[in-house]
């Protein structure tokens, strides 16, 4: 059933006439703040240990 849904959800959107750019999935290309933001967040929480879910 996916592939049908997949099939049909790209007639859908060639639909609407927008271009499309291929690009492939997860490319760093895509996201490069995300990349500033965990590596910032990774050395916020470097060393900090948490006692349990309740934190």
């Amino acid at each position: 059933m996916g592939s049908i849904v997949a099939r049909a959800t790209q007639k859908h959107i060639e639909s609407f006439v927008w271009e499309q750019m291929n690009h492939p999935p997860y490319s760093p290309d895509l996201a490069p703040s995300d990349f500033q933001l965990f590596l910032h967040l990774k050395r916020f929480l470097s060393g900090q240990r948490s006692e349990g879910d309740e934190e």
